[in-house]
């Protein structure tokens, strides 16, 4: 029941993709091909018009080249000395399309038409009635020359006109703007006609190709589900098989080993199972080791605690990372006088400390370089609760506390020895001191000067080469 409920999705999830898939496809197939369609039909239409419009205007500017070629070289022609009558003759037979003319105006826009059918009577002053623009029979009056679009009777015309060298009249031909438009309304039938068909030719190979698609998603599905049937009977019992593993490991089994008898994906699962529980395996004891440690270390911090709770010597902790205060025994809030619960909880020591020691160094750069030596002893200069200051020597030592590396540092005041070394030094005689184990550890200024060393460290180097091996009186120094 359960393998054949397995299999039943499969194949139910295989066909539910797969017909979704087609049927999006499809979709988007059709839709494409709806705007490609559009785009194109939209495409030929503005092709069609821009055509039209680039053979209108290609029309439009021959004709003004034209227009105005003829206007000026009948002005060179009265120029190189041809007469009106002459140059009447020339124009008599000239035809202007249709309706377009030539005529000759004087200086006093007195006109005489040469050729075509104007309603412009001979010998008619151009400033009389509204025949012609003021402003277009200024210009020519003027002398002017150019090439224009007009409108006479109620027609655009096109204009062109040229003045002779002496200014004494200027030649201008006209010609309709119809006539000169018909050649690329033709133009623009014969554009739109093959637009529209290569738009018919593609929407015939847009359906074929959308047929063909849809056959090729039938093939698909029909091959997905044969795919899927054999699918679900071969990847069904392993996993049956890898669940039933699963549940014995859930149990708390973390000896057990699954198994997967395939050369596929399945065995790269059955062999990340195995090491994700070795894994876990392995985790579970560090974590018990761990906690035996911590157990341990807390048995030894208490056990550390106690014993510097009973020193007579003032004892501090300080945490390598930040210089937080970590422990402080009862010693320590006695140097500090420390009277309150609340003054002993709150002590930080470099609140207790100038930020700049008395021979010019940075406090807090100290216990850094003190922080990396490991051990180091450094005599510095503090200030009690009441705001006395005094001096002490402390000796540090990089220890491992409360999970993190910490500095125990043994605070212990040497006002008192420091104030009598200052004495010794300003008395006219040699002065040095010894330690428990018979070694130089310090002297004044005057020992250093009687036996003429460099210097107080150099003294104590040498102290013992200074002096013979046997004394005068036969004794062993």
């Amino acid at each position: 029941m359960f393998k054949k409920s397995i299999s039943r999705r499969i194949v139910l999830y295989a066909f539910a993709i797969v017909t979704t898939s087609v049927i999006a496809v499809t979709a988007l197939i059709w839709a494409g091909i709806y705007k490609i369609n559009g785009e194109i039909t939209e495409t030929g239409k503005k092709l069609g018009e821009y055509s039209a419009s680039e053979a209108k205007q290609a029309l439009k500017d021959n004709t003004y080249s034209n227009l105005y070629y003829l206007a000026k070289l009948m002005a060179s022609g009265a120029d190189m000395g041809l007469t009106p009558d002459m140059l009447g003759d020339m124009l008599s037979g000239l035809t202007i399309g249709e309706t377009g003319y030539a005529f000759f105006v004087d200086g006093l826009g007195n006109a005489t038409v040469y050729s075509g059918s104007s309603g412009l009577q001979p010998e008619r002053n151009l400033f009389e009635g509204s025949f012609y623009p003021l402003e277009t029979a200024q210009r020519i009056i003027n002398g002017e020359s150019g090439i224009e679009q007009i409108v006479l009777d109620g027609k655009e015309k096109y204009i062109a006109y040229h003045p002779l060298s002496n200014n004494e009249g200027s030649f201008a031909f006209v010609a309709d703007a119809h006539e000169v438009s018909a050649p690329s309304n033709l133009i623009e039938n014969n554009i739109n006609k093959q637009t529209n068909t290569a738009v018919d030719s593609i929407n015939e190979t847009a359906f074929l190709f959308s047929l063909f698609v849809v056959l090729i998603h039938l093939v698909i599905i029909a091959a997905t589900m044969l795919f899927s049937s054999r699918l679900a009977k071969t990847v069904v019992k392993p996993i049956q098989k890898l669940i039933e593993d699963a549940v014995i490991i859930e149990k708390g089994n973390l000896d057990y080993t699954l198994e997967a008898k395939t050369d596929d994906e399945l065995k790269i699962l059955a062999e990340s199972f195995n090491s994700m529980i070795a894994s876990i395996k392995s985790a579970t004891a560090e974590k018990e080791r761990a906690d035996e440690r911590a157990q341990a270390a807390g048995y030894s911090q208490r056990i550390l605690q106690f014993i510097l709770d009973s020193l007579p010597v003032a004892v501090g902790i300080i945490s390598v990372k930040n210089f937080e205060q970590l422990y402080k025994n009862g010693a320590l809030a006695e140097l500090f006088m420390l009277d309150s619960a609340d003054e002993t909880t709150e002590f930080d020591m470099f609140l207790h400390m100038p930020a700049i020691q008395p021979d010019g160094r940075e406090t807090r750069g100290l216990f850094i370089e003190m922080n990396r030596h490991g051990r180091t002893v450094e005599e510095l200069q503090f200030v009690k609760q009441n705001g006395d200051i005094f001096f002490a020597r402390i000796t540090a030592s990089i220890i491992y506390y409360m999970g993190q590396p910490a500095t125990l540092t043994t605070i212990e005041n040497i006002t008192a020895e420091k104030e009598y070394k200052q004495m010794l030094d300003f008395a006219p005689f040699g002065a040095h001191f010894w330690d428990e184990r018979m070694n130089i550890a310090d002297c004044n200024q005057t020992e250093i000067d009687i036996f003429r060393v460099g210097s107080k460290q150099e003294y104590i180097k040498r102290f013992y080469e200074l002096m013979p091996e046997i004394q005068p009186n036969g004794q062993e120094s």
